[in-house]
């Protein structure tokens, strides 16, 4: 299931980086994918958004993947992602 955030910098706190990985350089590749459902295919769309996200988790190189949905408008959604770095995004 979906996490719903109220506020878009809890999501990007939760993902940066540990501070164990910050002493080392830090290469990773943070990305922010917005997509917007159209309201007569919506469950289709959330179908598919649950599908990118368990196939991209397992990818080698991601080090986090999740959806969320926006709170205020329901076919809004936002895919945040950590990679290793650019090649493994590139991937």
């Amino acid at each position: 299931m979906f996490r719903f955030l109220a506020v878009a910098g809890l999501a990007i706190t939760a993902l940066a980086p540990s501070a164990a990985f910050a002493q080392e350089k830090d290469t990773a590749l943070y990305a922010a994918t917005y997509v917007e459902l159209v309201p007569t295919a919506k469950n289709q769309g959330v179908s598919l958004l649950r599908s990118y996200r368990d196939a991209s988790s397992k990818d080698a190189g991601n080090m986090r993947l999740e959806t969320v949905q926006r709170l205020d408008r329901p076919s809004q959604y936002v895919i945040l992602a950590v990679w290793k770095d650019k090649a493994a995004f590139d991937a």
